[in-house]
């Protein structure tokens, strides 16, 4: 347990309100990894500060972001406790190696090419509800795994066609 625990300077606690902004607005978050993420966080905080009854925020200053996914960590306001950083997205489950896309980003990138909708778009849409956009680079290096992931089921069903194709002509 005690690898959850990090701790923070006072310069911290004191930069809070500088963060309120970004706390102030939305983010899109898988409610499965987010239960998991408070749980683990709540057990190795009793472990560590038994007698700490303090409040539970998220330090936004910790926060990183990947077009529409997002990694956090939570602290106590009363205490020196600080979580590990958890990712609250699930990511693309590919065979291949290398960077892995979450499956927020994915489908959204599937669902602009499914409208006339475009990046810059969905940026607007997104920031006029108060959520981070992602950036335009995000968006694009989101884009390249849903293509790939096109190219490879159109693939699949070409493979699929010739060889019933092939079955067919064999049954003749």
């Amino acid at each position: 347990m005690t690898s959850h625990v990090h701790v923070i300077s006072n310069a911290f606690h004191n930069s809070y309100d500088s963060f309120r902004a970004n706390k102030d607005s939305y983010r899109f978050l898988h409610l499965g990894q987010l239960s998991e993420m408070l749980n683990q966080v709540v057990r190795g905080h009793k472990a560590a500060s038994p007698d700490c009854d303090g409040l539970l925020d998220w330090d936004m200053g910790a926060e990183d972001r990947s077009g529409l996914a997002t990694i956090l960590r939570m602290r106590w306001m009363t205490c020196d406790y600080g979580s590990t950083k958890y990712k609250l997205y699930q990511i693309v489950d590919t065979k291949a190696p290398g960077w892995k896309a979450a499956n927020s980003n994915l489908g959204l990138q599937i669902g602009l090419s499914q409208t006339p909708l475009g990046n810059d778009g969905i940026r607007k849409i997104l920031l006029s509800t108060n959520t981070p956009a992602p950036s335009r680079k995000a968006l694009q290096k989101s884009s390249n795994p849903e293509q790939n992931y096109k190219e490879h089921a159109t693939l699949r069903r070409s493979k699929a066609f010739i060889g019933f194709f092939v079955d067919l002509c064999l049954v003749m």
